[in-house]
C-alpha cells in the first residue's frame, strides 16, 4: 500500500491507494503540524514536527501517534528529516528543527 502525508494547518493528511481508489484520513487533528517525514528504511515509521505539541512518531504508517522526545525538545518543531544513509539502532537518524533556531538529533 502507498501512502502520501501532507502537514496541513490543524492536522496530517495521510492518503492511502488501496483497490486502486486513493483515500485520505486526517490525524493529529488540532496539532498545528510543521513538517512529516516517513524513515527512508522503514516506510511505516513517519515523524511529525508540530508548532505547539512538539515531535511526534508513527510506527504503523500514520494511525496512530505518540509523543517523542519531550523531555528534550520543548520548542517549536518546524522541520524534521529521517536519515537514509545513518542507523541509529532499526531507525534512521532523526532531526528536529526548532523555532527559535536549534537543531536535535536522535
Amino acid at each position: 500500500m502507498k501512502r502520501i502525508y501532507a502537514a496541513m494547518a490543524d492536522g496530517v493528511l495521510v492518503a492511502s491507494r488501496r483497490n486502486g481508489s486513493w483515500w485520505s484520513e486526517r490525524r493529529l487533528e488540532g496539532s498545528s503540524p510543521q513538517a512529516v517525514t516517513a524513515d527512508p528504511s522503514r516506510p511505516e515509521v513517519v515523524y511529525c514536527g508540530t508548532f505547539d505539541r512538539g515531535l511526534w512518531r508513527s510506527m504503523d504508517a500514520g494511525d496512530s501517534w505518540e509523543r517523542v522526545g519531550e523531555d528534550v525538545v520543548k520548542d517549536p518543531v518546524v522541520a524534521v528529516a529521517a536519515s537514509a544513509a545513518e542507523r541509529s539502532g532499526e531507525h534512521g537518524v532523526v532531526y528536529a528543527g526548532t523555532e527559535p533556531s536549534a537543531m536535535y538529533r536522535s
